[in-house]
Formats: C-alpha cells, structure tokens, sequence
C-alpha cells in the first residue's frame, strides 16, 4: 500500500525553522531530527535499490533493479507549492562509521511510493551510498504542486541511522507553504497575503483573482495587485484567490492561493476567549486534513479523541426559505495556550457536549495553520434549520483568549421577511415589499403563489413574477403571498412573505351618473321692434339635457302688469316660436314712449317636472314712421 513519510515532521520542521536564505528549502542538520530505526519502528521497505550513478535533472535516469531483502527506511516529504516545475537538490552526507559501513542510501519518490514494489514512483536517486563523509549529491524534477518524497535507507538488513544531516535546494524561488490569504472572507473586510513563505526570493508582485464557486475559471480584478485586497458585493458567491510571482533576478516562479468563498456577514462575536471559566466538552473530533466547504460533498463524521476541553456555543437558524451556503471565520491571537490554535464544528440541530460526533454536521478540518491565523469553513444548513457553531481547543484544557468569530452566507441573508402591499379585493392589485437583507443586493426577483383562503396550499402561479399582481373575479376567496429572492454577486437567497386575507368581491358598480338637473331655458336681454299691429314675436330654445323636451309659458311683464302670456312645448335641442299681440292702450304708450323697458318670464320644465324660472330683460321698441 503507497505511504506518505514525515509530511507532518516536514510542516513542523518548516514552522520551527522560518524562511531559509536563498533557495535552500530544508535543511535537517546531524545529529538529524530523523533517523532509521534499525528494529524497523520507523519503516521498512522490500529490495533496496542496486547502486550506480546519480539522479540529474538534466539526466534522468529509469528505476534501477531492485535488490532483494528487507531494509529499514525513513524520510520526509517536500510539497511544490509553486506553478512551474523545479529542481530539487537533496545533498546529504554523514560521518557516523555505522552510518558509513551500513551503506546509507536515499531515493525520492512521487507520492504513489509503495514500500513493497520500490521502483513504483521512482523519480531519481544517490546512485551510492557514502563510504567515507563524503556528500552524495543528486537532483530531481518536481511537477509544480506536486508532492516529493525523499526517503534513506541502510543498506544491510537489520541496521539504522541516527546521525546525518540532509539538505535540499531548489533551482528556483521556492514557496515553503500554500501561499497564505488572511482575514474574514465577507464584503468589506480586509484580505491579505504577505511574502514571507518565499524562498530566495527578492522581487514580488500580487493580482487578486475572482473564480467561480468551485474555485475555476479565475479573472484578474483590475487593478487589484496589493498585498490587500477588500471584497465588494461583486463578489458574493465567488471563490476569490491572490496570484503572486515571486522573482530572484534570474528566474521567477509563480504560486495561487487556495480559493477562499467570499460572502455576506450576519452576526459576529468578538473579543471571545476559551477560559476555565467556560462549559467541558468530553474530548474533541479528530480534524483531518481538509475543511468542510458547502461547495464539496459533506464530510463524514470524523473520529473523536478524549480529554475535556473548554467550548463557545454559537446558535443560529436558517430563516431563509432554502438551504443557504453558511460561512464561518474565526481569526484568533498567536498566544491559545498551550494549543496552536482553536477548532470549530457546526452540529444539526445542537451540540451534545456528551457526545462530541452526534449531530455532527461539518468542521475547521487543519487550515489556519502556518501564520494567516483564519480559520475559515461552510457548509448547506436546510430551511428553518437551527444549527450550533462550537469553538474548542485542539489540545485538552488549553485556553485561547481574543478570538473573533463571524457568520455569514454565500448570499444575501433575510432579516425581515417579505410584504404584500394592496388591498385583497379583486380589481385591485398586491405589490410585493422585498424586505430586509444583509450586504447590497444588486436585484431582487419574485414569484407569487396561490394558497387557498386559510393560507394553505400555497403553489407558484406560472409566469406571476412581476413585483405586483393584479386581482381578478376569479381569484374571490383565495389569498396570496410572494417569494422574494435577493442576488448579490452570484449569490442568491430567497424569503417568502405571509399570506394575504382571503380576496373579498370587487365593490359594487355605481350606476352611470343621470343627465344634470334641468336648468331652465336661457334668456338674454333683448331689443323687440313692434309694429303699429303691436305684435312681439319671441323665440325660445330647449336644452338638449332636458329629459323628454321642454313645456311652460313665456310671460311680459311690465312691472307689475302682464303684458301676455302664451304656453309653449319643444323638444330637447329645439325652439318654438311664441307671439304676443299689445293691447289697443298699450300700443298708444309705446307709440307715446317710442320704448318700454319688460321683463320676459319664462316657466318651463322637462319630464320630470321640476319647474325652473328664468327672465330676461326685454325693450319693446316703437317702429319708426318712415
């Protein structure tokens, strides 16, 4: 079966020892921190490999044939964290006589070395083992990102070696760790990387990169080539990473950070501390290597060890409508004693300090390591879920004071629930409100749905997605609600609002509004000519509102006497003509007078027999004698 020797002696080494000058990338000076146990304890290997001539990258050389026997092994691993292929150096020597006499011998291997089929991963080797304190030198290719183990072994069954000292170099700048992105991943805050894990490096520049959720298909922000970079809700839902290239004068190398999801915070809790003061948990979950991330299947249940530690218990709930891609982010102080750092774990649908693996729904995995001080994980919590975040220590008792913890999520999150606007009648319309949200979203789409009268059964309306529906007849004793869903970035949530009180029927119809009262027949001031006959021929005309025509009388007066009276009748928009003939004595006065100033009375009225008067001033005018 494959194996992976000294990874984790590897990462300690690195952490211990800081960043090395130049483009040595390791060192592990005699007495070695490492050796080869001879009873085997440490690994051991079937066949050795037969001597002959040094590994080159510029030579590479097939696995030679393999030695029978059994031989004791050890080694450690070194990881590419860079884009462009290497060359490694492993130069080593010892002066221990054992050693010598023994017959140390390295080889290096790609991560599929099998310690019962020794040519399987072969990448290069020593050729010889030293006789003498002779440094054995050799050099193999390396794939950028990929994996290199460098192993020893003696080469006389049963035998070990404890004191002797390894080098490796690269012929590049050299990147000792995944290069570091630090901070809390949400819209406004600060992320950072720094230089400080290049290798032989003097030069540097820097371009933050948005990807898609999956950490794919990466773009150059513009303009964004600091050390710093603070995400905008353009990047809601995408992964962001930093492109560093690091130069040395001679030759440059290039590494990405690890996608980091960026999203929306919701709450936060800071200044927190792990104290004595705090609840036990009966031990902690084994961490494993990898994060749990909402955009990867979910983690099985990890293995728990012993040992009470203290805990902070976070409880939220999911109040949106659909599962949401929950975020986590803890940065915490170099000083958690005498753990490295702190572990968190989200369970559904509350933690058991009892039972630290019940309920358990995803965890920190082994990031935050090597100096970014982030730890940073998701995972899907259903709708209406309520779910527990907990923050423990690594290491049994261990105290970690000044730890920020945030939540957020890979979209816009509800604080307060959609509305409808608008009367429930039909005829009417209902307006949908959007509600409240955490970030800025950029839209907001809605869905209406139909539910019956009591607010049950409530189902989409196809094609209803305008932020307002109008009522009609049919929809009388339903009731109606909308679903809101909020986009920011590529990020999408959604919330639905109550349901609206059952439609009532559309008001009454008034009636179309009756023709205007009737307003009489209008007169105006007018001159008569009257002949030595006396006769006064006046014309009227009937409103075309009246209803049915227009009937009354025409009356001169003059003062108080009635000069004539004559009844009339017309249609609606018609006239009639009405004549009076002047008595014998009142001709004589006009004729005297030659003008009489009257009063022309007209009564009238139409169908529906409300009476209305008008007058007008009427001068009778003697003809002249000519």
């Amino acid at each position: 079966m494959p194996i992976r020797i000294g990874l984790l002696v590897l990462t300690l080494m690195l952490i211990g020892a800081g960043p090395a000058a130049a483009v040595e990338i390791n060192h592990f000076p005699s007495p070695s921190i490492f050796g080869i146990d001879a009873g085997g304890a440490t690994g051991a290997q079937d066949g050795k490999l037969h001597p002959g001539v040094p590994s080159s990258c510029n030579s590479p050389k097939t696995a030679p044939s393999v030695d029978p026997g059994t031989f004791n092994v050890n080694g450690f691993a070194e990881e590419s964290s860079i884009n462009e292929a290497a060359c490694l150096t492993i130069e080593y020597f010892t002066t221990d006589a054992s050693c010598q006499s023994d017959g140390l011998f390295s080889a290096a291997y790609t991560g599929e070395y099998d310690p019962s089929a020794i040519q399987t991963g072969y990448v290069g080797d020593g050729g010889t083992a030293p006789t003498d304190a002779t440094h054995v030198t050799y050099s193999v290719p390396v794939a950028g990102n990929a994996f290199l183990q460098i192993l020893f072994n003696t080469s006389m069954a049963g035998t070990g070696c404890d004191d002797f000292d390894v080098k490796v170099s690269s012929n590049r700048p050299w990147l000792f760790a995944p290069l570091p992105l630090k901070g809390h991943p949400f819209v406004g805050e600060t992320l950072s990387t720094f230089d400080t894990y290049w290798l032989g490096a003097t030069a540097f520049t820097h371009q933050w990169r948005r990807c898609a959720a999956d950490g794919t298909s990466c773009v150059d922000i513009p303009g964004a080539t600091a050390l710093t970079y603070v995400p905008t809700p353009d990047d809601v839902g995408h992964t962001l990473t930093v492109h560093a290239t690091a130069n040395d004068g001679t030759s440059a190398s290039s590494a990405d950070s690890p996608p980091v999801l960026v999203g929306v915070q919701f709450d936060a809790a800071n200044g927190q501390a792990l104290s004595a003061s705090d609840p036990t948990a009966s031990g902690r979950l084994s961490r494993g290597v990898v994060a749990s991330s909402c955009k990867q299947p979910p983690k099985a249940t990890p293995n728990s060890s012993g040992g009470a530690r203290f805990y902070d218990a976070y409880r939220h709930t999911n109040a949106s409508d659909g599962t949401l891609c929950t975020m986590v982010s803890i940065e915490y102080p170099n000083n958690c004693s005498p753990s490295e750092r702190p572990f968190s774990a989200a369970y559904l649908p509350a933690f058991d300090p009892t039972s630290v693996r019940a309920n358990y729904l995803a965890d920190s995995g082994f990031n935050g390591t090597l100096g970014e001080r982030t730890i940073r994980y998701s995972f899907g919590v259903p709708a209406g879920a309520a779910y527990d975040i907990v923050v423990t220590s690594f290491v049994a008792g261990a105290v970690c004071p000044g730890y920020d913890v945030r939540f957020g999520t890979a979209s816009p999150y509800p604080t307060a629930a959609p509305t409808v606007d608008g009367i429930a009648q039909a005829g009417q319309n209902l307006t949908a409100g959007d509600g409240t949200w955490t970030g800025a979203p950029t839209s907001f789409a809605y869905q209406w749905q139909r539910c019956f009268g009591d607010g049950s059964g409530c189902a989409d309306i196809p094609g209803a997605t305008a932020k307002t529906l109008p009522l009609v007849d049919k929809n009388v004793g339903d009731s109606f609600r909308v679903r809101v869903t909020a986009t920011e970035g590529i990020g999408s949530a959604s919330k639905t609002s109550a349901t609206t009180a059952a439609v009532a029927e559309a008001s009454p119809v008034p009636p179309p509004p009756g023709p205007p009262a009737y307003a009489g027949i209008d007169l105006k001031a007018l001159t008569q000519v009257v002949g030595t006959k006396g006769v006064v021929s006046l014309s009227l005309a009937c409103p075309a509102e009246a209803v049915g025509g227009c009937v009354g009388s025409d009356t001169i007066k003059l003062g108080k006497a009635t000069l004539g009276s004559k009844p009339f009748a017309m249609g609606p928009g018609k006239t009639a003509k009405v004549g009076f003939t002047l008595s014998k004595a009142m001709r004589k006065r006009l004729a005297k007078r030659k003008r009489l100033t009257a009063k022309q009375v007209v009564d009238s009225s139409d169908v529906r027999g409300a009476a209305v008067r008008t007058s007008g001033k009427l001068t009778l005018k003697a003809k002249s004698r000519g």
